[in-house]
């Protein structure tokens, strides 16, 4: 993604009057590269939302479409901008994102790492109190079971990320979750916690999730989001500012992402306008704070 020229700048004025602090965090972005899958597929098939996302360069993105060209599948993109082959299985989706990535020349884990929305809501059954892959294979698992799972893909793929792991209501589910991989991976409250101080903070008390996706239309106000993203902040979680599926080139998340000191971004792939805009405000912010920005490395760090 090339540095775009504007004479729009970063209006500063603006984010302190509604924010009240003015932050320096150019955060790690989340792109995504989403992949659909079909009829006969497993896991992600579930998932009306696109599910698979990664902190990755553009050319890392060239190098996945190029690999999904190889297996016969259509490059088209769904409605956040990520592609959505008809990959028939969880194991070949992220084994092509994974092959991609060391295809553009990056070390997988080190380098580049995986960040996963499951969107677990969609399977959760509340009567049976099951997960049913109703659009696969009509497979159930009970929140133990997807608990297991999840744990052995954190064992076996570069996953720093996982959004939704369980559903909404799951809370039993959720702390099973947290127990098994919040010491290892970032455990992402969206449908959990929906940017709301009261269900954020039975998380914080009960110990369950350590990142909480931040959405200002899922919560309505500036001020709510910022009592939520605050509230998060001091009890260790980390804040992810997030887009939302149907989205215009309004770029208040990015100016918010970056006074808030939120560290890390959601708003989509690097391609369709409504998305790009996004990625081109934080550039501006950038040439606007200069020397003074922040760029947190490393590996995703979480807990007090």
């Amino acid at each position: 993604m090339g540095r775009i020229q504007s004479k729009e700048k970063f209006n500063a004025s603006m984010v302190e009057q509604l924010t009240g602090r003015f932050g320096k965090s150019l955060g790690k972005l989340m792109k995504r590269i989403s992949l659909t899958y079909g009829e006969s597929a497993g896991w992600f098939r579930e998932y009306n939302t696109e599910n698979i996302i990664s902190i990755i360069m553009e050319n890392q993105r060239k190098r996945l479409k190029i690999e999904i060209k190889k297996k016969g599948y259509s490059t088209n993109v769904g409605n956040e901008g990520g592609f959505a082959p008809n990959i028939q299985s969880n194991e070949e989706a992220i084994e092509t994102v994974l092959t991609a990535i060391q295809s553009a020349g990056y070390k997988t884990g080190s380098q580049v790492q995986i960040a996963m929305d499951a969107a677990n809501s969609e399977l959760w059954n509340a009567k049976e109190k099951k997960y049913i892959f109703h659009k696969s294979d009509g497979k159930k698992m009970t929140s133990e079971q997807l608990v297991n799972y999840w744990a052995s893909w954190v064992k076996q793929y570069p996953i720093c990320s996982i959004e939704d792991g369980m559903a909404e209501d799951d809370w039993k589910g959720w702390k099973m979750l947290t127990e098994a991989v919040g010491s290892k991976c970032q455990l992402v409250g969206d449908d959990l916690f929906v940017t709301n101080v009261t269900r954020l903070e039975r998380g914080i008390n009960e110990g369950i999730g350590n990142a909480l996706l931040v959405k200002v239309n899922q919560i309505g106000t500036i001020t709510e989001t910022i009592n939520a993203v605050s509230m998060a902040q001091n009890n260790g979680f980390n804040t992810i500012m997030s887009h939302r599926s149907g989205e215009t080139e309004d770029t208040t998340i990015a100016d918010l992402a970056v006074a808030l000191n939120c560290g890390q971004i959601k708003t989509g792939s690097a391609s369709r306008t409504d998305r790009m805009a996004k990625y081109n405000q934080l550039i501006r912010i950038e040439e606007m704070l200069g020397e003074s920005a922040i760029y947190p490395k490393g590996k995703i760090k979480f807990g007090k």
